[in-house]
């Protein structure tokens, strides 16, 4: 007779990997022997080109073999940058979406065949500021790949996790996040082993890209009109400069002191949102600032960053490019082993619903951690009320009118009771990938309705609500103020 022992320990997915879908470059970690290993690619790099070109039959060609064999749509870069409106056609029928598809496809069967393995599961990363809509196109090229998301990470978290910081002792920590075209500062407190995002400030417009452009532009004014030699070489003359005084290639030229200059705008732009994130966080001090993202290797970046910050320690021992991947692979590795360390995120926005005066009823506050699941009891304003709608918001107004409307459902056939008497319990989720769901039960007739809210919020147009929030904080207080002066004496 034969016995087969199956191992406990033996991962019910085959293989779980950590994925950072970047939007220069892609990585693949995995746990292999008790370390974290990093995927190497046809080009023998760990850095996967995050492009891809296409042909009018639809074929499709990612990674390196697409820049050194374009196709008829030429090399589309830089994609992950429009996935906050993921239907819209880049070349032809070409969406975000399916380029984000096709990379994980690539990287999955690639490595599936490397490694002999198969892969269903995966952590993949995010910018900590992504929306909904960016996080579920995200999920939704994972899906149409074959993968299945255990969970979306936000990459300045998978950055401390390969750092190791997950100790027992209190930390604060800013983690600086400067990537190929997304930017993110996280303050992130761990405590017990436990991560915790205290807030976080981002533009998904503002990364490495914008320094090579800006680059561009500067030689540009001094004569130069070869595009395509200095995209090309833009790259390679700045990754110089960390080695020289001034780096050359055939008429181009530029010395750090231009470097620097060029950069300082765009960096400011960064200062301004750490200060942001160190507001809303509340916090006094930082126990060290974590470089993550190719960008932050760029010459004089470091020291400006510790200028601004005078006593912080600038964690950059490790590869900025790699670390956050190696996060997610031990993250990964965490989901289906078990591990010492816990990690929280936060909601960008608060959420809530209108009341009768068209004044907001916040269930979930902006910042409050994820995943979380909060309720409410809403209850009829008149008499023989048949029905009462729901308007779901997002904000930080008082008043409904001046947030995005998310969704609205109605709870009809009530019977004819006094007012407040007719009670719905409404219930707010959103889960560790940030995605929302509404439910509400009326007590009486047992209706029940569910709905997961079609996001529709840019990273733009949230900003934009945050900001439009702090211009108009005096008015929304006077606002409440008299509200509740109302209530008191009626």
């Amino acid at each position: 007779m034969h016995v087969t022992i199956s191992d406990p320990k033996k991962n019910p997915h085959d293989l779980v990997v950590g994925i950072d879908l970047g939007t220069t470059n892609s990585l693949l970690s995995y746990h292999d022997g008790g370390a974290i290993k990093l995927m190497k690619w046809a080009h023998n790099s760990v850095l996967l080109p995050s492009v891809a070109t296409y042909d009018k039959q639809d074929n499709c060609r990612v990674g390196q073999e697409a820049i050194e064999h374009p196709l008829e749509s030429g090399v589309l870069v830089s994609t992950k940058r429009l996935i906050d409106d993921p239907n819209q056609h880049i070349w032809k029928k070409i969406t975000p979406i399916r380029v984000a598809t096709d990379i994980l496809s690539y990287m999955k069967s690639y490595a599936e065949e490397i490694l002999i393995r198969k892969i269903t599961a995966c952590v993949i990363t995010v910018p900590a500021y992504f929306d909904e809509v960016q996080r579920l196109a995200t999920k939704t090229a994972a899906s149409l790949a074959g993968l299945n998301v255990l969970r979306l990470m936000h990459e300045p978290t998978a950055a401390a996790l390969a750092y190791g910081l997950n100790t027992s002792s209190e930390k604060i920590l800013g983690i600086y996040d400067l990537g190929g075209g997304t930017f993110d500062i996280s303050i992130l407190s761990i405590i017990d082993h436990l991560f915790h995002v205290l807030s976080t400030q981002g533009d998904t417009l503002l990364g490495g890209d914008d320094i090579d452009e800006e680059i561009i532009r500067y030689w540009h004014t001094l004569g130069y009109r070869d595009m395509t030699m200095m995209k090309q070489h833009v790259r390679s003359i700045k990754e110089n400069l960390t080695l020289s005084q001034e780096a050359c290639y055939q008429n181009l030229s530029l010395t750090r002191r231009e470097l620097i200059n060029i950069y300082t705008p765009l960096l400011e732009k960064t200062f301004l949102l750490f200060d942001q994130a160190l507001k809303d966080a509340t916090i006094d001090h930082l126990d060290g600032i974590v470089l993550v993202g190719g960008a932050t290797k760029t010459y004089g970046l470091k020291e400006k960053l510790q200028e601004r910050y005078s006593s912080q320690v600038i964690y950059d021992n490790l590869d900025p490019e790699t670390i956050v991947a190696i996060g997610a692979g031990k993250h990964a590795n965490s989901l289906v082993y078990g591990s010492d360390h816990t990690l929280l995120d936060v909601t960008p926005l608060s959420l809530g619903v209108e009341m009768a005066d068209g004044f907001v009823d916040k269930v979930i506050h902006r910042n409050s951690p994820l995943p979380i699941r909060q309720e409410q009891i809403f209850t009829t304003s008149e008499a023989g009320q048949s029905g009462i709608a729901f308007n779901v918001v997002q904000g930080e107004r008082e008043l409904a009118k001046d947030c995005r409307s998310l969704a609205r459902f109605v709870i009809r056939n009530l019977p004819p009771m006094p007012p407040g008497r007719i009670r719905v319990r409404v219930t707010f989720q959103i889960d560790v990938d940030g995605l929302i769901t509404v439910s509400a039960v009326e007590d009486i007739t047992g209706q029940t309705l569910s709905i997961q809210i079609e996001p529709k919020l840019s990273k733009k147009e949230c900003d934009a609500m945050l900001e439009d929030a702090m211009k108009h904080a005096g008015d929304d207080l006077a606002l409440l103020q008299n509200k509740n002066q109302i209530v008191e004496e009626s």
